[in-house]
């Protein structure tokens, strides 16, 4: 016999993990999330401009290409420490490269 039906102790409590976050999520129609590279902002329709921080490597490659992708999704969510995060789901197309000849490679 376990010692919970002895009337000691209790039943064990189950806690969810994953209760103190939080998130919001939003999908892209009308253009309603705008990504503003030169500010570094993200337009949300319910929130507002959001400050962004991006990696040097993207600022670098965003500042020298633009941003070629088209934004699907965004996902704003609070961690239990109090900070925010959004993550974006962005569709780019990115072009192939040329498809090599193997009949010439391989002719010697």
């Amino acid at each position: 016999m376990t010692v919970y039906f002895k009337g000691q102790n209790k039943f064990p409590k189950f806690k969810k993990k994953h209760a103190f976050n939080q998130s919001y999520s939003t999908k892209e129609t009308d253009n309603n999330i705008k990504f503003n590279i030169e500010s570094e902002t993200v337009q949300l329709s319910k929130i507002g401009k959001v400050k962004v921080r991006l990696s040097k490597k993207h600022c670098q490659v965003f500042r020298k290409n633009g941003f070629n992708g088209k934004i699907k999704e965004a996902t704003v969510s609070r961690h239990s420490s109090g900070c925010y995060y959004i993550s974006l789901k962005v569709e780019e197309v990115i072009p192939l490269k040329p498809k090599l000849d193997l009949a010439s490679i391989w002719k010697c």
